[in-house]
């Protein structure tokens, strides 16, 4: 395979995943006022309290867009951001209550719309999927670090 249709190929999967996670889970987070990478701040913020940066890495943003959606997500109510009172160039986000109960509700509606699916499929099958994930993942870091060697 040629490298311009491995790149076809590459694009065309990448569409196709983001319009079927979209359908998949669109619906469900806009009950809650979420989009996507939201739901998934609040995911990581359920966990532990993470700052600005750290959560930047999680969700693999870059902190200049971690800041500016977790300022929006103050807004609404969802988190609260406070400077380390030994170095304020750190900012520390926490869930409130309301952001708290926004995740567990979304959790709740997204195990009730998925969960029988899930439950249908072997272990087995779910484990080949998620190590699949994992080998495209390090197969495109590998493409970046070749690149960048270049």
């Amino acid at each position: 395979m040629d490298s311009v249709a491995f790149k076809n190929e590459v694009w065309d999967f990448l569409r196709f995943l983001h319009d079927y996670t979209d359908r998949t889970f669109h619906s469900i987070l806009e009950q809650y006022g979420l989009t996507m990478m939201q739901a998934r701040i609040l995911g990581e913020l359920t966990f532990h309290d993470l700052t600005i940066g750290s959560l930047a890495e999680c969700v693999e943003i870059l902190p200049a867009n971690a800041s500016v959606l977790c300022k929006k997500m103050e807004r609404q109510g969802l988190l609260r951001r406070f400077r380390r009172p030994e170095d304020e160039r750190y900012v520390t986000l926490t869930l409130t209550d309301a952001g708290r109960q926004a995740a567990q509700d979304a959790i709740c509606s997204l195990e009730e719309k998925y969960g029988p699916f899930l439950q249908e499929k072997s272990g087995e099958e779910l484990e080949e999927i998620m190590e699949s994930m994992k080998k495209i993942r390090g197969f495109m870091q590998q493409m970046c670090e070749y690149r960048e060697q270049q």
